[in-house]
């Protein structure tokens, strides 16, 4: 729907509807009243900052992990023999600490973290079957060192998990609003002179729609200027009576199909006289040299009109013309006798 900034009272649309809370209350209920004043800053500034802030704490845990990957690479190098031929043996521990490396399943199960206790569940029933409770006890005081050293990595990379989700979601996101269209001239000032009188709010949320990153969920469709001429010379005709609350002044509503309804007509009966008109006066011409130079006077009238009256695109203004053109061309050379 178009709005008019005016604050005209309107004979026809008296009626009133009964006042809401201030406040947000208030507030949503004049969001809500038209779907072109659906405008909400973006938060630039914000959303780049929070973007820094995750990447930043990416970064601090890669670093943490690479620390740990040396740590790991330094204890199986200290306790492993390396044969004739140069090869690494790891003995007992470093071979645990690499086959962690290695395999996830291993790594998950020195690890015990809760997360993956899908793992830890599948090891007690690969080991449950076997040995005595004493030796299970032994054994699992022993790699308290390694275990807690893989515990530690697993954290860091379930948290890295986590951050890295939320830093890609929240870049898709930022990407996103990025791309959302600001609204247009009219309900934007519309809504800031709404705003501006009942400041809703408190304190410094008052001046929140004073930015300039404002967008609207429902960009309203461009106007051309013949939409615009209806609607401020004719726009009587264009009103829709709506029931407001008396605090919201008397803003003016206008359907916006109806004015495309009109310009459509008006569209279509200016194509039509234009055609007419111009074969008409070309009928009438006596010479070659009169009528290729209404020709070309009319193609200029065409596309001066097209091009302050319509929102068309040059692909769009070329095509109309050359088919404008085409038919004068045609009727010149076949419709009038020859001299």
């Amino acid at each position: 729907m178009a709005l008019s900034p005016q604050h005209v009272v309107d004979a026809e649309s008296t009626s009133t509807a009964d006042e809401h809370l201030e406040g947000f209350a208030d507030f949503a209920a004049y969001i809500g009243s038209d779907r072109d004043l659906a405008l909400f800053p973006r938060f630039d500034t914000l959303g780049a900052r929070n973007l820094l802030y995750l990447q930043a704490e990416l970064l601090a845990l890669e670093e943490q992990l690479q620390e740990y990957d040396e740590e790991n690479r330094r204890f199986v190098e200290k306790n492993s023999t390396r044969t004739a031929e140069g090869q690494l043996m790891p003995n007992g521990p470093a071979w645990e600490v690499l086959l962690a490396a290695k395999d996830f399943k291993s790594f998950a199960r020195r690890a015990k973290v809760p997360e993956h206790e899908y793992w830890l569940e599948n090891e007690i029933e690969r080991t449950g079957t076997g040995g005595s409770e004493s030796d299970s006890q032994s054994s699992s005081k022993a790699t308290v060192g390694k275990n807690d050293r893989q515990r530690r990595k697993m954290l860091t990379v379930l948290k890295i998990r986590e951050v890295l989700k939320e830093y890609q979601e929240a870049l898709l996101l930022h990407s996103q609003v990025l791309q959302l269209e600001s609204p247009g001239s009219r309900p934007l000032k519309v809504f800031q002179e709404w705003f501006n009188i009942k400041r809703p709010f408190m304190h410094k949320a008052n001046d929140l729609y004073l930015h300039k990153d404002i967008v609207a969920l429902r960009p309203s469709p461009a106007q051309d200027r013949l939409s615009k001429i209806l609607q401020k010379r004719a726009g009587w005709v264009f009103r829709e009576k709506r029931t407001l609350p008396p605090s919201w002044g008397n803003p003016i509503f206008y359907s916006a199909k109806k004015i495309s309804r009109a310009v459509q007509m008006l569209t279509v009966l200016f194509a039509a006289f234009a055609l007419t008109s111009a074969i008409i006066c070309l009928h009438y011409m006596q010479t070659t040299a009169q009528r290729f130079g209404a020709l070309g006077a009319f193609l200029f009238v065409f596309v001066l009109a097209i091009g302050m009256f319509t929102t068309a695109k040059t692909s769009e203004m070329l095509g109309a013309t050359a088919a404008y053109g085409a038919v004068l061309v045609v009727f010149i050379a076949t419709g009038l006798p020859k001299d």
